[in-house]
């Protein structure tokens, strides 16, 4: 990266420096341009480093979530309707204007599988209430709905209803938005789950005439509740399995297309995170990466992930949950784990499944979560920097233009002098590409930047350079992205060496020029 933010300072310096003139005198000249003195540490690397200093040495330390169950996601409540039906038993009777019929506080249970829900606060949902009269005079409708409230205030709805007949029926439609309203699952008794109370009234026009009604005419009233997603559940939950298959992406390793990263040892912790106040049983069946360039594909073995584990309840109240955590730690000794992380793969993909309530319900109908409540897989990983690296090779892709390039280059050189405390060797190459990523010409450096000796605290100086072809230089115009490959290696090479990076890891560089141009004035 800092190799093309030389180039870019180049350019750009040379583009204002000669841009504004217009006569046509040509000349050539030699200019050497500093464009960088920098120096590089293991966390100006990284945006957000994933490296940590203890005991003047570097670790790999990440934390990192590899996947979030939300239970709202997978309970709710299935869209359903109840209904209620005002009539009378005797065969005929004449009714007054202004008269009213009622049922009042009507227990309506709720259809949600195996679940016994007491109390829920509502995400978002709506309630559509659909009227029909049979009477042949305008009716007056009261529906209210004590279970469901918010900020104390119960659903009520008044609706007008012309007359209608007993084979032709007269329909209303209304809907009411529930987001953020609570609603109590509990009935009458306060003991049972799944109810909501209603209430139900008509009076008849009471500037009408009195009609004649039979016990054929049934008013009714039906609620039904769609698209109910929540905030928070009390209750049971039932026996509900999870099961699934997802993918992350690590997209810093898809630049790294071959050679081996090898380290000595590492430990990692997959910990299952349960901010849910109710317990599961779970097992992670896979957990593999691939690795983009090589296609290799690598399965992470443990005794403990092909078995099931349980994970505990949370404990605290609704809105403070405090987690409880199952631990699976990995280390070199039992399990794969370094060649797992040393495949480099770039996708990672999780395979797993939970059981909720795997035993009954053993809370007596205290399972409870709120919006914010998941089962959280992470990844933990405190792996000292002591490896051996093997033509490590790392390729990323810039997107330049020199379409507008005036000048003539007529031949040029970058040089990169480098005092390097870290124990890797590099060589960079520098592939120009077109519009259509094909290779305008490929440019090597004529020697490596040279790393330190291992447990030693003398850094190396060395001296590279990459000299523009002639090819390159003809082209330049056609210039549109370059692609740099950095192959790493530690020093010294052999199959059981391993190097340490401690503390005082650091890469000070000076990048400057040597061009000849021939410029018109």
């Amino acid at each position: 990266m800092r190799q093309v933010a030389t180039y870019l300072y180049l350019f750009a310096f040379l583009i204002l420096l000669f841009s504004c003139r217009k006569e046509n005198t040509i000349w050539t000249s030699s200019w050497s341009i500093p464009i960088i003195n920098d120096t590089l540490t293991l966390n100006n690397l990284v945006n957000d480093s994933i490296f940590k200093e203890e005991n003047n040495q570097y670790s790999i330390c990440i934390d990192k979530s590899l996947y979030k169950i939300k239970l709202s996601d997978y309970l709710s409540i299935p869209d359903t309707t109840v209904s209620t039906v005002i009539g009378i038993i005797f065969p005929s009777i004449t009714v007054n204007p202004g008269t009213t019929l009622s049922e009042n506080n009507t227990e309506n249970v709720l259809n949600i599988a195996d679940a016994q829900l007491k109390r829920i606060q509502i995400k978002e949902g709506v309630i559509e209430l659909r009227l029909k009269n049979p009477l042949q005079t305008k009716v007056y409708y009261t529906i209210e709905i004590p279970s469901m409230s918010i900020n104390g205030n119960s659903v009520i709805k008044r609706l007008e209803v012309n007359a209608g007949t007993t084979t032709n029926p007269t329909e209303v439609t209304s809907t009411v938005d529930l987001a953020g309203y609570e609603v109590d699952l509990t009935g009458l008794s306060g003991n049972s789950f799944n109810t909501i109370l209603t209430s139900f009234s008509l009076q008849l026009d009471p500037l009408g005439k009195p009609i004649k009604v039979t016990n054929q005419d049934k008013s009714t009233m039906d609620i039904s509740m769609k698209n109910i997603k929540l905030d928070y559940a009390r209750g049971y939950f039932g026996n509900l399995k999870l099961a699934d298959t997802k993918t992350i992406n690590l997209d810093g390793f898809n630049k790294i297309t071959s050679g081996n990263l090898n380290l000595k040892k590492g430990n990692v912790e997959l910990s299952i995170v349960n901010s849910c106040k109710i317990s599961a049983r779970g097992k992670i069946n896979n957990l593999s990466n691939s690795n983009t360039y090589t296609k290799k594909d690598i399965t992470l073995t443990n005794n403990q992930l092909s078995n099931p584990f349980f994970i505990t309840s949370a404990s605290g109240n609704a809105y403070n949950y405090i987690p409880t955590t199952k631990t699976i730690s990995l280390n070199e000794t039992n399990s794969n784990i370094l060649s797992f992380i040393e495949n480099l793969g770039s996708k990672y993909s999780i395979d797993y499944n939970f059981e909720i309530n795997p035993y009954g319900n053993l809370s007596g109908g205290w399972d409870e979560f709120n919006e914010n409540s998941t089962i959280d897989i992470r990844l933990l990983t405190n792996i000292p920097l002591t490896f051996r690296s093997e033509n490590l090779t790392i390729k990323d892709t810039f997107n330049i233009n020199f379409s507008d390039y005036k000048q003539k280059i007529t031949k040029g050189k970058l040089y990169l002098e480098s005092t390097n405390y870290f124990p890797i060797t590099g060589n960079i190459q520098l592939v120009f590409l077109n519009d259509n990523n094909k290779t305008i010409e490929t440019i090597t450096s004529n020697s490596p930047v040279l790393g330190k000796e291992n447990n030693t605290n003398t850094p190396t100086v060395s001296y590279c350079s990459l000299e523009l072809t002639p090819k390159l230089i003809n082209n330049i115009s056609m210039v549109k992205k370059i692609l740099i490959i950095s192959t790493f290696n530690t020093p010294n090479l052999d199959k059981t060496s391993m190097y340490t990076l401690d503390a005082n890891s650091k890469l000070s560089f000076k990048v400057y020029t040597n061009f000849t141009l021939e410029n018109k004035y």
